[in-house]
């Protein structure tokens, strides 16, 4: 598996990113099911790549962590995709736990977008799997594609 490595220096390259990865999602997978499996510590950038996201999906609601809630669904105004789901799976444990709240109803939805945060914690096939490596100041790596279990040592 090829993993491409993005260097991140501000949250402004943080949003473009962000801008680009959902473009990319609406040319290459917008008839699909998509799922996207976010990792890395505390504070990496996970939430605030969602909130890019969800924003140029023309969500309204102000999105933040799912952290307690589990799993928080949002309509869009996007023409492809229609629904954002966003799990965070800290406290989950196991697929067999996201199958039990009901999460597989959209993952395997078409024209939804299911963005996992902490999917290194779950064993779940994800269309494209970004691990976000972060130092003290917001200087960031995104390595697309890498396995959900990579670690800190990248």
């Amino acid at each position: 598996m090829k993993v491409t490595e993005i260097k991140i220096n501000s949250l402004e390259e943080l949003d473009a990113y962000g801008i680009d990865l959902l473009t990319q999602l609406q040319i290459k997978d917008r008839d699909k099911a998509v799922v996207l499996a976010l990792s890395g510590d505390l504070g990496a950038g996970k939430t605030t790549l969602v909130q890019t996201i969800a924003r140029d999906l023309g969500v309204i609601e102000v999105v933040t962590s799912p952290t307690f809630v589990i799993m928080k669904q949002y309509e869009t105004s996007d023409k492809y995709f229609s629904k954002l789901i966003h799990i965070d799976a800290y406290r989950i444990g196991s697929a067999q736990n996201l199958i039990a709240i009901g999460a597989e109803e959209y993952i395997n939805n078409k024209n939804t977008i299911t963005i996992i945060e902490w999917v290194d914690r779950i064993n779940i096939k994800c269309s494209k799997n970004i691990f976000i490596n972060s130092n003290k100041n917001f200087k960031r790596k995104i390595y697309v594609n890498c396995p959900a279990s990579r670690t800190q040592g990248v």
